[in-house]
C-alpha cells in the first residue's frame, strides 16, 4: 500500500502542508512539534537507567556502599533488597546496577573493602625498619581500631561472606585474607628469629591475634566504658605481653610503635 506522505526530506506532506519547520530548534532545549507548538523534549532516560546525576559519581558509589553495609548489618544479606538500599540511599534502583552488577556484587565489594585498609597498612608496616614487636603492636592497634570504627557492622559482613562464599565469587576477598594472615605470621617469625618473641607456633599465634581482634566486633559498643582506641591498645598489650621473651620491654615496644610512621622504610 502506497504511503500517504512523501519523504520529510523536502519538508512537505501529501496534504500539501509545509512541515519544514517541524523538529527544528528554537533555542537551547526548546523545539517545535508537528503541530507548530513550542515544546521542551522529555528526558531521554529510558526505563531501567539511573538519572544522569547518579552516573559516574564516586560519592554516589561510596554512599551506596555505606548505606548497604548498614542495612546488611541490620537486616542481613537475605533480608535486604536492592530496593531497600536504593530507598535508604535516596537513589533510584537502577543506580545500584550502574555501579555494581548485582546485590551480591555490591556485597562482594564491601567484603573486599573490609580487608583492604588493614592489608595496605600491614604492607606498609612490614616495609619499615622497626622491630618485629613494634610492627606487630602497631598492626594490632590499627586492625582493631579499623574494625571497631567501621561505619557498618563488619561482623554481619563476615558471617554472610562465609555463607555466600560456598557459591563462589569471593576469591579476591579470600586471597587478601590469606595475604593478611601470612603477614601476621611473618611478623611472628621475624620476632622469634630476632629473639624478641618466645619460640612458639606462628600459625597458632596468628589465629589467636586475629580471633581476638575479630571477636571484638561481636561485643563492642561505642557507648560502652572503653573507646575503640582503648580496646585496640589493650589488645595489643595483651598480645605482646604473652609473646615477648622479655615482658618488661613492653613499654619500650609501645613507644617504638607509636613512632613507627616516622621511621624510614628499609
Amino acid at each position: 500500500m502506497p504511503s500517504t506522505s512523501t519523504s520529510w526530506a523536502d519538508g512537505s506532506c501529501a496534504d500539501g502542508r509545509d512541515r519544514s519547520w517541524a523538529g527544528t530548534p528554537l533555542r537551547w532545549g526548546l523545539w517545535r512539534d508537528r503541530g507548530n507548538r513550542v515544546v521542551k523534549p522529555k528526558s531521554r532516560r529510558g526505563p531501567g537507567r539511573p538519572r544522569k546525576s547518579e552516573q559516574g559519581s564516586e560519592s554516589s558509589r561510596e554512599h551506596l556502599l555505606l548505606v548497604a553495609g548498614k542495612l546488611f548489618g541490620e537486616k542481613g544479606y537475605e533480608g535486604t533488597s536492592t530496593a531497600d538500599i536504593a530507598e535508604a540511599a535516596g537513589l533510584t534502583p537502577p543506580a545500584i546496577f550502574y555501579y555494581f552488577d548485582s546485590k551480591e556484587g555490591l556485597f562482594r565489594e564491601l567484603a573486599n573493602e573490609s580487608v583492604d585498609e588493614p592489608l595496605s597498612h600491614l604492607t606498609s608496616v612490614l616495609a619499615t625498619d622497626a622491630s618485629p614487636a613494634a610492627k606487630l603492636y602497631d598492626q594490632i592497634v590499627f586492625q582493631v581500631t579499623h574494625n571497631l570504627n567501621s561505619p557498618f557492622t563488619l561482623a554481619a559482613v563476615a558471617d554472610d561472606t562465609a555463607r555466600l562464599a560456598s557459591n563462589g565469587g569471593f576469591d579476591e576477598y579470600y586471597e587478601k585474607a590469606r595475604s593478611y594472615t601470612h603477614g601476621i605470621r611473618q611478623l611472628l617469625q621475624e620476632g622469634i628469629a630476632a629473639g624478641q618473641f618466645r619460640a612458639n607456633d606462628d600459625f597458632l599465634g596468628a589465629m589467636a591475634i586475629l580471633g581476638m581482634a575479630n571477636w571484638a566486633l561481636r561485643w563492642f559498643r561505642g557507648e560502652g566504658r572503653l573507646s575503640a582506641d582503648e580496646v585496640a591498645h589493650g589488645f595489643a598489650e595483651f598480645a605482646l605481653s604473652s609473646l615477648l621473651a622479655k615482658p618488661k620491654s613492653l613499654a619500650k615496644v609501645r613507644n617504638e610503635a607509636e613512632n613507627i610512621e616516622a621511621r624510614p622504610t628499609a
